[in-house]
């Protein structure tokens, strides 16, 4: 096949890769793009609490995080954290946005809570959210068609990423405060997040939405659910060689 007519999710399991961080650089990788993101461009955090450069918080302790990074040049691309609820530890919404959730869809927060995560600090750095031309500075030479047109890709891969990695901790059930935005964007690409709770303001206005994994793949594009079972079967390797690290 001529290179040109290369599925677009093929192109980007060419220029880019997907890991669960847990070494000490990849996840100083992510606290870099978190705090490119999150402090310098959006100023939701104070850029003056990290004077390394390197956004993180207590929650990261007991988080999944995966980390998106650009083949080409080795420079991180985006990022996402899947927080862990348990009976002695909350998720980050929930000190400021917990009685925002319906009373109906309160047993989320309450129930079973060994199964449910909250998506929190999806992020794409800067530099490749940038025109063909400013990217040029960043990478030393000139990004083909091909991979440029992958960088719009770039957002749900991650977001997919981190559906994998909750399912392969066995943790399919997914809270996140979200955008008005956002939802419009999943329900683009066939997944269907359902609104649980009234908008509040944190971060910006925010909703609470849930989505079951298994409940949603049967609705997603096609060739995303095939990039997502892509990622799943890359990132189980990861919990594999965790599972013998522990044994």
């Amino acid at each position: 096949m001529e290179e040109g007519k290369l599925p677009l999710v093929d192109n980007f399991r060419r220029f880019f890769r997907i890991d669960l961080a847990t070494t000490q650089e990849q996840l100083e990788a992510t606290y870099g793009i978190r705090y490119r993101v999150y402090c310098e461009e959006l100023g939701l955090e104070p850029a003056e609490q990290f004077p390394d450069g390197l956004e993180r918080d207590q929650y990261d302790n007991h988080s999944l995080t995966c980390l998106v990074t650009h083949k080409r040049s080795g420079l991180p691309v985006s990022c996402v954290r899947m927080v862990e609820a348990s009976e002695a530890r909350l998720m980050p919404f929930e000190p400021h946005c917990r009685d925002s959730i319906d009373v109906e869809h309160a047993g989320l927060l309450y129930e079973d809570r060994d199964t449910v995560v909250e998506c929190s600090r999806l992020a794409v750095d800067t530099t490749f959210r940038r025109r063909l031309g400013q990217l040029q500075d960043h990478l030393g030479e000139e990004c083909c068609h091909l991979e440029q047109r992958s960088f719009s890709l770039v957002g749900i891969v991650t977001l997919l990423a981190g559906f994998a990695a909750a399912d392969l901790a066995g943790r399919p059930n997914i809270l996140a405060m979200m955008e008005p935005y956002l939802p419009r964007l999943l329900r683009q690409q066939g997944i269907r997040a359902r609104k649980v709770g009234q908008r509040v303001e944190y971060h910006g206005r925010r909703a609470p939405y849930f989505l079951n994994i298994e409940a949603a793949l049967p609705t997603m594009r096609a060739d995303l659910q095939a990039l997502y079972e892509l990622e799943r079967a890359s990132l189980s390797a990861h919990f594999d060689s965790l599972q013998t690290d522990v044994a």
